[in-house]
């Protein structure tokens, strides 16, 4: 693991307040189940917010869908209404309907209407044919194919962040199991000799040299620990699971080899979720502009409403009910908008023009992403092979060094360079082992071949 890397994830971590005082032997030695990689994911799956949100998304489409169809089914309502008449309106009649011999042109008061009046009917009204409401339906569900595919798309994010975190996880354990035996035998070596130095077999600077590189793994040792902290919290993060519990992880990196080794990059490519996303939303905005143009067409409704009304000039004078009804349809067509609706259609038109050009820039993009993850696969793939032979050279190199220094026919030097280049060597290649499985998964993200089942 590189130095960049530590210093990525650490400042992830610090971003989001997650503590890692905590040793990385307290983490592993915790409770809790074992964890496989497809574990995690399945886990994150149910527990991640950005899924949990998607999956919300995808229920508020169901439900725009369902709300959709319900405008073409009858609405019914219940209507009632009381009304004090504090002034009841005063209407002008001609004098001689009430007295022939009233001078011609004169005018009489009149009021009609009581102080109380009351009604309670219930109205009834059926869409007969309205081109926006069929239109309107057609594009409620086609966001809804649209949330789903968005649903997968955070999903495959999921997939790609856990995997990368997991294999986090084992490469740092690894890496600070490496440099725990290396610090012990070091240790152990700088002990002898101080006893060695003691007894005056040996130079004061033959401790000195190991003092300083028992230091120097020591520190690493200390920062792999701190890594290995970070890289479990950002792993549960990823997973949605809370930062002070325990985990567990039940594979290996002997296991992520051999699914290097096995991984085809030669898979068949399959229709990226953006392309499909794209596809969708290019459907919706031709959906959107047929409903925007359907409201030329005329609209057409049903209705009918049954109640009863009641009144009087008191209250007592509201006894008696007397039945109302009536039964009609509506019509209504639109002549002119003030050009309101043609400058929507255009709005509607260029955002489609904007969503072909994205989907030409968009085919352009994956091809270029599928080329270089290919490389960059390639290339990482044989940089791992390559930083295996030095590690597995550097080991033995070390195991020599240490048998000629206890034969005495080495020195404290040799010891502690050959410590250094092996530490260095496993450094390079636990860090070509995480850009390998990196570019594993972005290769599969680029083909559009990363599983979310």
């Amino acid at each position: 693991m590189n130095n960049k890397l530590f210093t990525l994830i650490t400042a992830f971590l610090l971003a989001m307040g997650a503590c890692v005082s905590a040793s990385a032997q307290e983490a592993a030695s915790g409770g809790g189940n074992a964890f496989s990689l497809q574990q995690c994911i399945d886990y994150a799956m149910h527990n991640t917010v950005a899924v949990q949100n998607a999956e919300i998304d995808a229920k508020i489409a169901d439900a725009k869908v369902a709300e959709t169809t319900g405008l073409g089914l009858p609405q019914v309502n219940l209507e009632a209404n009381f009304v004090d008449n504090l002034k009841i309106r005063t209407t002008f009649l001609p004098a001689q309907f009430f007295d022939p011999e009233a001078p011609a042109g004169a005018q009489t008061p009149v009021q009609f209407g009581v102080k109380y009046s009351s009604d309670v009917a219930v109205n009834v009204q059926q869409l007969l044919f309205d081109g926006t409401f069929f239109m309107g339906l057609k594009a409620a569900k086609t966001f809804t194919e649209l949330s789903k595919k968005q649903l997968t798309q955070t999903k495959i994010e999921t997939v790609a962040n856990v995997t990368k975190a997991y294999y986090t996880v084992l490469i740092s354990r690894e890496r600070l199991e490496i440099l725990k035996e290396n610090h012990d035998a070091i240790e152990k070596i700088y002990k002898e000799t101080k006893m060695f130095y003691e007894a005056g077999m040996v130079e004061q600077i033959e401790v000195d040299r190991l003092e300083v590189a028992l230091n120097n793994i020591k520190v690493q040792k200390e920062n792999a620990e701190q890594l290995t902290v970070v890289s479990e919290q950002l792993l549960k993060y990823q997973m949605g699971m809370k930062l002070d519990e325990q985990i567990e992880l039940s594979e290996n990196l002997e296991e992520a080899g051999k699914a290097l080794a096995a991984y085809n990059a030669e898979n068949t490519k399959n229709l990226r979720i953006e392309q499909s996303i794209l596809e969708t939303s290019i459907a919706l905005n031709e959906l959107e502009r047929k409903a925007k143009f359907s409201e030329y067409y005329p609209k057409l409704y049903a209705f009918g409403s049954y109640g009863y009304t009641a009144g009087g000039n008191s209250m007592s004078d509201m006894g008696e009910w007397f039945d109302l009804a009536n039964v009609g349809v509506s019509f209504k067509m639109p002549i002119f908008s003030g050009m309101m609706k043609s400058k929507q259609l255009e709005q509607i038109k260029l955002e489609g023009l904007k969503l072909e050009n994205t989907k030409v820039g968009l085919e352009k993009q994956i091809t270029i992403e599928q080329k270089n993850a290919e490389i960059d696969y390639e290339t990482n793939l044989k940089n791992l092979q390559t930083q295996k032979r030095n590690m597995e050279v550097a080991k033995h190199v070390l195991d020599i060094a240490n048998i000629k220094f206890k034969e005495g026919v080495g020195s404290s030097l040799e010891v502690s360079n050959a410590e250094k280049d092996y530490v260095t060597a496993a450094d390079s290649y636990y860090s070509s082992l995480f850009n390998a499985i990196t570019a594993k998964v972005d290769l599969e993200k680029a083909n559009g071949t990363l599983s979310v089942d």
